[in-house]
């Protein structure tokens, strides 16, 4: 693989964004080093193109990232954003992919990628009197703060 975009200096691109408006990061090799290990073991690059290329939800785009070890799947689309209310492109997480993956394990890997997403996207906009009470941007020492204080609410035993 002569010509992987890469997004920064670690991780390599091994596709990219199809929305035309969407800035593209210039071709260039993968700064005089070799492929990471992973793809040693795995499906190779363009495989894992031709994969990424049948896969449709929404207006998601999927893309494979390695490092020298392991590599990621991740996602993005464009929606607006939730503090500033500005459209932009937002990523989903990563999801490491396993060095012994088959290709149903790596397209059930981006359904759960989309479920995951949807979840969290779900919790950002749900309103309970106006507040996004179920947020997944919640701090998790409040969240702890909210449990130690026994604020629960549960029915009785019968």
């Amino acid at each position: 693989m002569s010509a992987i975009r890469s997004k920064a200096p670690i991780w390599h691109r091994l596709s990219e964004p199809s929305n035309p408006t969407v800035p593209r990061t210039p071709a260039r090799r993968s700064e005089g080093r070799s492929l990471p290990r992973f793809f040693e073991r795995i499906m190779t690059p363009q495989e894992l193109r031709e994969i990424l290329g049948g896969i449709r939800f929404y207006d998601y785009e999927f893309y494979v990232h390695a490092d020298s070890e392991f590599a990621y799947l991740q996602a993005t689309y464009v929606e607006p954003d939730i503090v500033s209310g500005k459209r932009e492109r937002q990523y989903t997480r990563k999801w490491r992919l396993s060095e012994h993956m088959t290709k149903s394990e790596f397209v059930q890997t981006a359904f759960k990628c989309c479920i995951t997403s949807m979840e969290h996207r779900t919790r950002e906009h749900f309103r309970y009197q106006g507040h996004a009470v179920f947020g997944p941007h919640f701090d998790v020492d409040a969240l702890l703060d909210l449990c130690k204080s026994r604020a629960f609410d549960y029915r009785a035993a019968a």
